[in-house]
């Protein structure tokens, strides 16, 4: 079994994030995806970032 990482890239849309993931998926057997959403910074400028583990043979 393997391990793909995904980050959110910068200035990269939702759609966009989910279509490079998806692109990628199409050539492997996915076993398991995992999602996380990290969020930091101050009151003033909060920042969401995402990430995407694919466990895949």
């Amino acid at each position: 079994m393997k391990i793909k990482l995904f980050y959110e890239q910068a200035r990269e849309t939702l759609e966009q994030f989910e279509e490079r993931v998806n692109e990628w998926a199409k050539g492997v057997d996915v076993v398991s995806v995992t999602t996380v959403a990290q969020t930091y910074g101050c009151e003033v400028d909060i920042r969401t970032v995402l990430a995407i583990t694919v466990h895949y043979r």
